[in-house]
């Protein structure tokens, strides 16, 4: 957590553990260049031209942290017959401890679930370690429709639920669904936030689903397969893990709503009503596909009751 103006906020942040990696940004030009792919990819050219750095010491700089792996190359493109480079960072933010600590011990939330609520979580989270991707969508536009995703704070409600399960991780914990491949190559875990307007992993999963979102009458509803109702109100949100239709010993867990609101209903269902969604659908227990209806009942902007629809 960080505070800033009188505030606290939780981000997500990569341990460096090695002198090296760190000395590879430690100048001002390094820094200044780092700090620059965190926000968009861009070619040597276009650093040199927004820095004032020499474009010869930019291509430095950038071998000496493409080295490190504090960036990747994003993509190519050919012009003037020479190939393009354009480099992204691999990372939003980084953690330098100086002394070690030692980790606190607690017995573990999830010992206190059932057993039916425990099984909702696996595999998602094993022995206490997050194994598995969360896919958000992203803020820029993107898609057919060039929709703007606005779930990263929810990310960050969904992302302090799992860590009170967990502690520690496997592999990424997050990635933008426009960094991804596509769900066929996605050999993992993975827990899709958003619907499919504005993630394409969500999209993708959609036709695999029981509780399907569905285009009709110029707007998307939610059908569910389990009762033949469907859904169309904006508040309306679903949970469903269902099997990895690619990769049989794995697992997606897709949380979703019509709207913004809908998939917020949603992590405050996961949040405070973890074994009612564990308990399955209502019209075929063996199927944890749940529909969410919340309500802000105080009337505050935020969501504070949900209904089980199904």
């Amino acid at each position: 957590m960080i505070e800033e103006n009188d505030k606290w906020y939780i981000i997500s942040a990569e341990e460096i553990k090695r002198p090296e990696k760190l000395k590879a940004i430690a100048d001002n030009e390094s820094f200044k260049i780092i700090k620059l792919l965190t926000e968009r990819s861009l070619s040597a050219q276009q650093i040199a031209k927004e820095t004032s750095i020499g474009l010869q010491k930019v291509y430095y700089i950038l071998k000496k942290m493409e080295k490190q792996k504090l960036i990747k190359v994003k993509s190519t493109e050919e012009k003037r017959g020479a190939l393009l480079k354009y480099y992204t960072a691999t990372l939003q933010n980084i953690l330098v401890r100086l002394a070690e600590h030692k980790q606190r011990e607690y017995e573990a939330k999830s010992l206190n679930l059932s057993a039916e609520a425990r099984n909702f979580l696996e595999p998602f989270i094993h022995n206490e370690i997050l194994n598995a991707t969360i896919i958000v969508g992203s803020p820029d536009p993107h898609g057919k429709l060039k929709a703007r995703a606005r779930d990263a704070d929810i990310a960050a409600e969904l992302g302090f639920f799992l860590g009170l399960y967990a502690n520690n991780y496997s592999g990424d914990v997050s990635s933008l669904d426009t960094e991804m491949p596509d769900l066929e190559e996605l050999n993992s875990n993975l827990i899709v936030l958003g619907g499919p307007i504005t993630n394409r992993i969500a999209l993708q999963t959609n036709k695999y689903t029981k509780l399907q979102f569905k285009f009709k009458g110029g707007k998307w509803i939610i059908e569910s397969k389990l009762s033949g109702k469907a859904y169309d109100e904006d508040n309306i949100g679903i949970i469903e893990k269902l099997r990895h239709p690619y990769f049989k010993d794995r697992y997606i867990l897709l949380i979703a709503g019509r709207r913004n609101i809908a998939t917020r209903a949603c992590i405050f269902a996961l949040m405070n009503y973890l074994e009612e969604i564990a308990k399955g659908n209502k019209y075929n227990r063996k199927i944890k596909a749940r529909i969410i209806e919340g309500t802000d009942k105080d009337a505050d902007g935020k969501i504070d009751s949900i209904e089980f629809l199904e």
